[in-house]
C-alpha cells in the first residue's frame, strides 16, 4: 500500500505540480518570494485588520473527504491562484488515498505515559 501511495505522489510532483512550476516561474509568477530586496527599506507590514472574525473560524481545511475537491477549486479559484485549480482532482484523489480512520482500541499506547 505505502509503495502504491509513494509512487502517487511521485507521479503528482512529477506530471503536475512540478510542469506547472517551471511554467509559472518562466512567467515572472511568484506565490513565495525566496529573495530578499537590498533596496527595500523595510519587511514590516502593518496589518489592515488586527481582529478575528466569526468568518475566520469558519472557513479553512476541507469540510468532508467527498468535497476535498471541490473545496480545492474553491480555495484555488480566484486570483493568482487560479491555475492551481486545476490540481483539485489530483489532490483531492491523493487526499482520499492517503485518509486513515485510526482504529479504536480499549489498549492505552505505552508512548501515553511517557509523555506524561
Amino acid at each position: 500500500m505505502t509503495e502504491d501511495l509513494d509512487r502517487d505522489i511521485d507521479r503528482l510532483f512529477d506530471e503536475q505540480l512540478l510542469p506547472l512550476s517551471r511554467r509559472l516561474k518562466g512567467e515572472g509568477v511568484s506565490f513565495l518570494e525566496t529573495r530578499l530586496d537590498k533596496d527595500a527599506p523595510s519587511y514590516f507590514v502593518r496589518r489592515t485588520s488586527t481582529e478575528m472574525k466569526k468568518g475566520d473560524f469558519e472557513k479553512g481545511g476541507c469540510s468532508t473527504p467527498q468535497a476535498v475537491e471541490a473545496d480545492f477549486a474553491d480555495v484555488w479559484g480566484g486570483g493568482d491562484v487560479r491555475l492551481l485549480a486545476n490540481l483539485a482532482p489530483a489532490m483531492a484523489g491523493l487526499a482520499r488515498s492517503l485518509r486513515h480512520v485510526e482504529e479504536e482500541s480499549v489498549d492505552v499506547s505505552e508512548f501515553i505515559y511517557v509523555m506524561y
